[in-house]
């Protein structure tokens, strides 16, 4: 698949849609593992405890996220948090993030390519929420 047919992450940056792939900044985290500031990346809604989709997965402190050509994101690093979506407050900002996939799809060793995409950046502060993480 070349770069220009690919699902662009971000596609409407400006909007206020949240997108798997944004930038999230947590600020007074519940968790201590989690530092004020940190930033996170949005992997999507949470199915499995989360028939409302009301919550999101995101990884803080995370490696490189990948990017497939379905449009979904997954990162390793840090801590996996669950979010409500309700509790995220739209920047009006933006940012190039760094994503990579495998070159034509082929899942192989140093097959691998980084490219760059526009994301949302989102935050949310944890003092006063719900958030059951």
């Amino acid at each position: 698949m070349e770069e220009k047919d690919r699902i662009v992450v971000g596609e409407n940056a400006k909007s206020k849609e949240i997108k798997a792939g944004d930038v999230l900044i947590i600020e007074n985290p519940r968790d201590p593992i989690v530092g004020h500031g940190s930033k996170a990346v949005i992997q999507g809604k949470e199915r499995r405890y989360n028939k409302d989709d009301r919550k999101l997965s995101v990884v803080v402190r995370h490696t490189t996220p990948h990017l497939s050509d379905r449009g979904t994101v997954t990162a390793s690093g840090g801590p996996v948090k669950l979010i409500n979506k309700e509790e995220l407050v739209h920047t009006g900002k933006t940012t190039k993030k760094v994503f990579w996939d495998f070159k034509n799809g082929i899942p192989a060793g140093n097959n691998s390519k980084r490219f760059k995409k526009e994301v949302n950046i989102w935050k949310i502060n944890q003092q006063n929420g719900d958030n059951d993480e």
